[in-house]
Order: C-alpha cells, then sequence, then structure tokens
C-alpha cells in the first residue's frame, strides 16, 4: 500500500509517517520544510520505503504528482498562528482535485472538535470553547469548517478526525472514537495515538464518510 502523508515534518504528520513505515507500508512524506523529516527518518533499511518530498499544498502543481499511484492520502495540515487562513480550504481544493485527476480515493484529515460545541463535552468545557478557545481560533475554526464542508461535498471515501488538545508522548494505543456521533468529555489526546488511529483505520469501511471524534 502506497501512503501520501501531506504536512509530515512535524507533530502528528511526522508519528503517522513512521508507524506507516513500521506497518510495511509505502510512505511519501509531502511538506514545505523537509528537514525535521530527514532528521527523524534517516537513510537506512527501515526508511527504504519512504520517500520525502518538498511541496506545498497552497500550490498544486509542486505536490500534485506524488499522488500517482497512492491508495491513501493523510492530510495533517496545520498552522500554529491564529492570523487568518486559507491554509486548509484551498490546501484541501488542492488535494481534492489531485486526488480526482489520480483516482485516489481514501482521504483522512485532522480537523479539531474546538470548531463546534458539542453535547459530549462537560459543562465547563462548552464554556471556555464558546468563549475563549473559539473567539482565540476564530481564524483556524472558520477555515477548518471550510476545509469540512469540502471534503463532505467530495466524492471520496473520506474521514475526517476531530481531535481534542494535542500534547507529545509515546503511543498508547488506548482512545476513543466515535463516528458520526459526540464523545463524551473529548479532552486530551497524545499526537502519537492520533496518527495511530488513522495509519490503523485506513481500510475500516465503518469509518468512511464519517466525521469521527477521538479522544483519550
Amino acid at each position: 500500500m502506497k501512503i501520501v502523508i501531506l504536512g509530515a515534518s512535524r507533530g502528528t504528520g511526522l508519528s503517522a509517517v513512521k508507524q506507516a513505515l513500521n506497518k510495511g507500508y509505502d510512505v511519501t512524506a509531502v511538506a514545505r520544510n523537509v528537514t525535521a523529516i530527514r532528521q527523524e527518518c534517516p537513510d537506512s533499511t527501515e526508511y527504504s520505503r519512504l520517500k520525502i518530498s518538498k511541496g506545498d499544498v497552497l500550490y498544486a502543481p509542486g505536490f500534485e504528482h506524488e499522488l500517482e499511484g497512492a491508495d491513501v492520502v493523510i492530510s495533517s495540515i496545520g498552522v500554529t498562528s491564529t492570523k487568518p487562513t486559507i491554509l486548509y480550504s484551498t490546501g484541501m481544493t488542492n488535494i481534492i482535485h489531485a486526488m480526482y485527476k489520480y483516482n485516489v480515493s481514501r482521504l483522512i484529515c485532522v480537523s479539531g472538535i474546538g470548531v463546534e460545541v458539542t453535547p459530549g463535552m462537560p459543562f465547563i468545557m462548552k464554556l471556555a470553547t464558546k468563549y475563549i478557545l473559539q473567539p482565540l481560533l476564530k481564524n483556524n475554526f472558520s477555515d477548518l469548517l471550510k476545509m469540512e464542508a469540502l471534503v463532505r461535498q467530495s466524492q471520496l471515501n473520506w474521514t475526517i478526525v476531530r481531535a481534542p488538545r494535542l500534547r507529545n508522548g509515546e503511543i498508547t494505543g488506548k482512545y476513543r472514537f466515535a463516528a458520526n456521533e459526540y464523545l463524551r468529555n473529548p479532552l486530551i489526546l497524545r499526537r502519537s495515538d492520533l496518527a495511530h488511529f488513522m495509519v490503523n483505520n485506513i481500510d475500516n469501511k465503518q469509518v468512511f464518510c464519517s466525521r469521527v471524534e477521538i479522544s483519550h
């Protein structure tokens, strides 16, 4: 199986690269800054199935050719700034068009639980999300919602994975998730476990065309 991972230079994306390689998949890791990938995945037998490609999802000609022959695309693109952004919506538009172009049907992408105040959130978390998190991250969240709408409207076998507050740490493999339902108390998750879910549910048809919430 060939996997293309976009936003692969750090955090969840980089963890997904390593875990997919450990499962024996052929991986193409695409990122604007590939230095971190090369540092974390040095030339060795273990990483012989890894191709590292410099590309930006905002510029389709720079990355779309990497989707030729791919079986699945995992998008872990993200921004660290709170300024207005089009990365998620325009980036996903380019990703979807590239998938159509090269006849790739399986898409998994990362979003955030905070884009919506959900019934599963405890009362304090609802208040914090509505009055603190959403105003602070309004630019990120508005573009994430545009991205989600584009994915849902596509003809792909998509999975939108909404994650809570992320932290670093080793893989536990212990997390809860709910497809097209609201998870109770979605508070925190390790980036490595978010990557674990995506890599290990590529062929899970129960999460096809689904919005999934995930948390420890």
